[in-house]
């Protein structure tokens, strides 16, 4: 990258302040604002993992129906390792503990507040929702451990197909979701990423997905 007399200029006043990177230079501010260190992390499947993380468990499933022939009949699944597993979705489904309700607009959480439950699973749903956050305020009442998964916004998939012109994602999706954007929500909303991993690709960064396995922080004042 070839500077100009003035960017030269400002570098000799205080190079301290620029860092050289990709070719050119950033003022560090930029790069504080900017540029987001990715954690190294493994890929796997999500439907193995969650299904081991679901054995034996009472598992409380958000958004339960799915939308995909990838993501319908996960449900069942889910059923067939758990001690007991409850479920909520917009679309009702013919299966036991399930309830329809809206998980943006009904009092879905005192429902099932009473309810024993050891985990609860949030698995691609939440770039589905209007309001993320609100979704993650009522999660976060019942201070359990979450299992949250979404679409990677920088899927290999997403920027093969864009070089032609066509968008690839879900009709219904309304937001998409990176580490960073996505540690930053949850962290808006109180919730301490305990372990993360990408998903369905064997090749990270570019994943197809994203998981986060997330506990609650007691609300500040």
């Amino acid at each position: 990258m070839t500077l100009t007399t003035e960017q030269q200029e400002e570098i000799k006043k205080d190079p301290a302040n620029w860092v050289s990177i990709g070719g050119g230079y950033r003022v560090q501010g930029f790069i504080d604002t900017m540029m987001h260190r990715v954690p190294d992390a493994i890929c796997l499947d999500r439907k193995n993992y969650i299904l081991t993380q679901c054995k034996d468990k009472k598992v409380l499933h958000l958004g339960c129906r799915g939308d995909s022939p990838k993501t319908s009949g996960f449900h069942e699944d889910i059923i067939a390792v758990a001690e007991i597993v409850y479920g909520i979705d917009i679309v009702e489904m013919d299966c036991p503990n399930f309830v329809q309700m809206d998980l943006e607009k009904d009092d879905w959480v005192d429902y099932f507040k009473d309810k024993e439950i050891d985990v609860i699973v949030a698995s691609e749903i939440i770039e589905h929702l209007n309001n993320a956050g609100m979704f993650l305020e009522k999660v976060h009442r019942f201070g359990l451990p979450v299992i949250i998964t979404v679409p990677n916004a920088h899927c290999q998939t997403q920027y093969s197909l864009l070089r032609v012109g066509i968008e690839y994602d879900n009709a219904s999706h309304v937001a998409k979701y990176s580490y960073h954007t996505m540690k930053n929500l949850l962290d808006r909303h109180d919730f301490e990423i305990k372990w993360f991993a990408w998903l369905n690709w064997f090749v990270p960064y570019y994943s197809k997905g994203l998981l986060f396995v997330v506990f609650p922080r007691e609300k500040s004042e």
